[in-house]
Formats: C-alpha cells, structure tokens, sequence
C-alpha cells in the first residue's frame, strides 16, 4: 500500500527547485496544484484511485473542466518523481493506465472526472 510520503511538505518545495520554472508566477501555479493534491491526498490512508478522484471533485468547483484535466499533468509528473526517487511504490495513474490497457494517462484522468467512473473506465 502507497501512502502519501511527504508530510513535512519538503518533497513538493524540492521537486519544484529542481525544475528551474522561468518565472515566478509558474512555480506559485504549481505549488498550488501540489499542495492540493496533498491536501487530499493526506486525507487518505492510501494513494490510489479515491484520492485521485477526491483531488478532481474538490477542484471541480474551482476550476474549468479543461483547466483542471490540464492541471492534472502535473499531477502525473510529480508522481512520475516521486516513484523515480522511490518516495512512493507505485504511481495511481499509471497503474490505472495499465490496469485498463491505456497508453497515456490523460484519459484515465477524464474517466476520473466523469460522473460515471466505472463505465469511463470499461
């Protein structure tokens, strides 16, 4: 089971240094994106689907559906890094992609917006 790994919230701050973002404005944009998820994702006892889609509807009042499928790629690389740096055993999306025969994560990501998860998934 994948817990989230981070809850000193160090691993976000060292992620996004280490990406060399340009301007300032990117770097809050992401923060924000990141410290969401962990918002969520601390709320869970595992990181898996249900976060993923907790983080969605939570968002969903917020944002413009395609701003936030557009949010969630960064959402992908983060766990991308965090299973590179061995914080986590596995990355929920990828696994997801996997699990359903998906190539890319990006519809995994809108199933999990839909109001009818399991049939987007089918």
């Amino acid at each position: 089971m994948t817990t989230w790994p981070d809850p000193e919230r160090q691993l976000i701050a060292r992620y996004l240094a280490g990406l060399g973002l340009r301007h300032a404005d990117s770097c809050t944009s992401y923060r924000h994106v990141l410290n969401s998820f962990q918002d969520v994702a601390e709320c869970h006892a595992e990181l898996g689907k249900d976060v993923m889609v907790a983080w969605l509807q939570t968002l969903s009042d917020h944002w413009m559906a395609t701003t936030l499928l557009n949010r969630t790629r960064i959402i992908d690389r983060f766990l991308d890094h965090l299973l590179n740096i061995g914080a986590i055993e596995r990355n929920p999306v990828t696994a997801l992609c996997g699990a359903c025969n998906i190539k890319r994560c990006r519809p995994v990501w809108r199933a999990l917006a839909s109001h009818d998860l399991e049939q987007a998934l089918a």
